[in-house]
This record gives structure tokens, sequence and C-alpha cells, in this order.
């Protein structure tokens, strides 16, 4: 099986429920990092750096799901 190919997509495959915490735990991770952060309103100078989360599914040797993880990647230059 191939992986999703967007959050949306990921929130109605069977493993919804693994992808939507490996996303979340993604996104823990950053904020811990303090490399993310939520605004509001950037400044007119500003512009923000848009991302994208791309996902990866693990299997063992016998083709069953060990692990699903998930990446917030950024889109674009900044």
């Amino acid at each position: 099986m191939s992986e999703p190919r967007t959050l949306k997509e990921a929130l109605l495959l069977p493993h919804s429920k693994q992808w939507e915490k490996a996303v979340e735990s993604k996104f823990n991770q950053l904020v811990k990092a303090k490399v993310f952060d939520w605004v509001e309103h950037l400044p007119n100078d500003k512009k923000a750096v848009g991302s994208r989360i791309m996902f990866k599914e693990k299997l063992d040797g016998y083709g069953k799901h060990v692990k699903f993880k998930a990446w917030i990647v950024a889109q674009g230059f900044s």
C-alpha cells in the first residue's frame, strides 16, 4: 500500500488514528524545539513559509504495520 499524500487522505484511510498520532507527535516535537510558531499577522515585509506533511509507513519483514511516521517540511524558499 502506498503512503497518503495529504493529511486529508491520511485521515480517510483505515489507519487514520495512527496517522493522526504521527502528525501530532511531529508537530509537538517542532513546538518543543521552538522551531515552529503560529502567527496571526505577519509584518508587511515578511512572507510565510509554506509547509507540507510527508508520510511513511514502516513494515516488518512480514508486511505488518510497525510504525507510522510523519514529517512536516518547509515548502519553497524563505
